[in-house]
């Protein structure tokens, strides 16, 4: 999910579930209505129990409104 917060910043929230004790590094992406990208955040998620998923919110810094939030892509190394 996403939520506007003004025109400088969008929060993402979004689901991982990896194996216990992996840290998985996400990049979040705002969009504009043209669906360029206006923020980018990286975030790392450590999974803390087997079968869990750990529920992520971020806060991105934009350059202008965006409409919506991506997770762009999960990595695990």
């Amino acid at each position: 999910g996403f939520r506007v917060v003004d025109a400088t910043r969008t929060e993402a929230t979004f689901d991982v579930t990896v194996y216990t004790g992996t840290t998985a590094t996400c990049t979040v992406q705002a969009l504009a209505e043209d669906f360029s990208v206006v923020g980018r955040q990286e975030v790392s998620v450590v999974v803390p129990e087997p079968g869990n998923t750990v529920r992520e919110q971020v806060e991105i810094l934009t350059q202008q409104r965006a409409v919506t939030a991506v997770v762009d892509e999960c990595v695990v190394p």
